[in-house]
């Protein structure tokens, strides 16, 4: 029972573990990683089958070098005489596990570790080979070997294995299946980004201009008009004063679609502009603080970033009637904050018209590989904080 509940455990470390890991190669280092730690042995190895080029490779590993691992490659169609590759690959075209006892005094064994690896000086005595299967194909194969010494693998052990192999298969399809959303998702946002900056330019561009000039037409009628008719002069001072309202309502239209200032002046000047259009729109006293000068130049980051502290103003005024509005940007140990803070009175996560924002906000968050938390302040207030991975110089 202690056996069993040990297993699920390492299946629940490792799901969690492997799913946050974005790449292929890190979600299998992690798997190797964690089986080495379970169970003991010294070396893990993942090797992979590739089809297209009908060939295996050594891919991740723990306990022997990386480079060694990803120097190891020989065809799925192995003829040779060395009995390690000759194994992974009837484990891979067979999908059944397989365990391989190696003699020490095996002259093409010798040969096939001189001057590569480690293992020339302790090198191991079993190996047990277990495929990965989806959908009834082996993907690849782990490689898990006892060193003289440590004892040997049983029957139990290795059962005990491939059970669990299946479970690491489970959990690579659905790491594979979560980035594949991931990806999804990162490409419709771009989509729709995409519309609201296109239309925010029309915006601008074309019914900005178009108002412009309908604006300049009616201020040129009135002064025609004043020395003619006093009447229709007032109506034409009439259209003058709707045309300049018109013009600031489509500014401030193609401001919220896509905030040019992003693209021209970053991030940091497009919050403080932020900023200024919430204090002179709401009557608010918002700012902005960046102690740390940070320099977000992707693009996907930057953007997804303003529109959280967007969703995070308007929440606090709208629901929590905040006052005062901070907008932070910052870097604290290697990862970049985002923190919005107010005086406001709060407001209820849980309720219909702030839950749905506060999920998009976390989606945003996700996309970026972010982190999004809100808290209660007190004596009042609200604290929204979202990290982030700052890019590597």
């Amino acid at each position: 029972m202690r056996a069993v509940k040990g297993q699920v455990e390492l299946v629940v470390r490792m799901c969690r573990k492997v799913l946050a890991k974005e790449s292929v190669h890190g979600q299998l280092m992690e798997i190797c990683r964690e089986i080495r730690r379970h169970f003991g042995f010294s070396r893990v190895v993942i090797f992979l089958v590739d089809e297209v080029l009908r060939q295996i490779r050594g891919a991740a590993g723990s306990g022997l070098r990386l480079t060694y691992i990803r120097s190891q490659a020989f065809p799925i169609e192995n003829r040779g005489g060395i009995e390690i590759p000759n194994a992974i690959s009837r484990c891979a075209a067979t999908g059944r596990p397989e365990t391989c006892r190696l003699r020490i005094a095996d002259a093409g064994y010798r040969k096939f570790v001189r001057g590569k690896s480690p293992l020339n000086r302790t090198y191991a005595k079993e190996y047990a080979l277990l495929p990965l299967k989806v959908r009834g194909r082996t993907f690849a194969v782990i490689a898990v070997s006892v060193m003289e010494g440590e004892g040997t693998l049983t029957d139990e052990t290795v059962a005990t294995l491939a059970s669990f192999a299946d479970f690491v298969s489970l959990v690579i399809l659905q790491a594979k299946e979560l980035q594949e959303r991931r990806r999804l998702e990162r490409e419709i946002e771009s989509v729709s980004e995409q519309i609201q900056r296109r239309l925010g330019q029309d915006f601008h561009d074309g019914l900005g201009q178009d108002l412009t000039g309908i604006r300049m037409r009616a201020e040129l009628m009135e002064e025609r008009l004043n020395g003619v008719s006093a009447e229709a002069a007032a109506d034409a001072q009439r259209i003058v004063k709707l045309a300049r309202q018109a013009v600031e309502r489509a500014r401030k239209l193609s401001r919220g679609l896509y905030p040019v200032t992003l693209e021209r002046h970053g991030l940091l000047s497009a919050l403080q502009e932020l900023a200024d259009s919430a204090t002179l729109m709401y009557g608010i006293r918002c700012s902005v603080s960046a102690p740390r000068r940070i320099d977000i130049r992707k693009s996907t980051t930057a953007i997804q970033l303003y529109r959280i502290a967007q969703e995070s103003v308007h929440n606090a005024v709208k629901h929590g009637r905040a006052g005062r509005v901070t907008v932070g940007l910052l870097r604290r140990k290697g990862r970049g904050v985002l923190e919005i803070t107010d005086d406001g009175t709060g407001f209820d996560t849980h309720t219909k018209s702030t839950g749905m924002g506060l999920n998009v906000m976390r989606h945003r968050a996700e996309l970026i590989d972010g982190e999004l938390r809100i808290r209660a302040m007190r004596p009042s207030g609200t604290r929204v904080l979202c990290r982030f991975p700052l890019p590597s110089k």
